[in-house]
């Protein structure tokens, strides 16, 4: 059984989210030396054809204009 891993990450004018996080690590910790936050979602799809996969990696697993 084949098992499909796929990341996801916003691209830097998107990334709201690891913005937000960064800003709170840096509030909380009280530390400017942390510089950066990447969030990946990690997708895992199993009992799926490749085609489907493949057809579901640029639809339902990310959005091409902002990842």
């Amino acid at each position: 059984m084949t098992v499909y891993r796929c990341f996801v990450e916003k691209k830097p004018p998107f990334a709201v989210e690891a913005e937000g996080v960064l800003r709170n690590l840096q509030t909380v910790i009280r530390n400017g030396d942390v510089r950066g936050v990447r969030i990946l979602n990690r997708y895992d799809l199993e009992s799926i054809e490749e085609a489907d996969y493949r057809q579901a990696e640029r639809t339902i697993l990310s959005e091409p204009q902002v990842d």
